[in-house]
């Protein structure tokens, strides 16, 4: 997933971004699909049919979790 951070400037009244970063976790989800087989014969094993899986549209979401934006390397002060 990606995420962007953000910083309130309340001067200027604005969010100002940090940055982004990329994160990997693992997470399981319900979601709808839409599963589509063509090319079916009674001959054939499942794993030669055409499938296509189309996820729907709809609202997904994670549990909450906390990242922190790296920085990078910190030189020596």
């Amino acid at each position: 997933m990606s995420v962007e951070f953000f910083a309130w400037d309340s001067i200027d009244k604005e969010a100002l971004s940090l940055g982004a970063q990329e994160f990997t976790t693992e997470a399981e989800v319900d979601v709808e699909v839409f599963l589509t087989c063509t090319d079916v014969h009674l001959e054939t094993e499942s794993n030669d049919w055409d499938t296509h899986i189309e996820i729907a549209d709809g609202s997904y979401s994670l549990e909450g979790f906390e990242v922190e934006l790296d920085y990078g390397p910190q030189g020596d002060a």
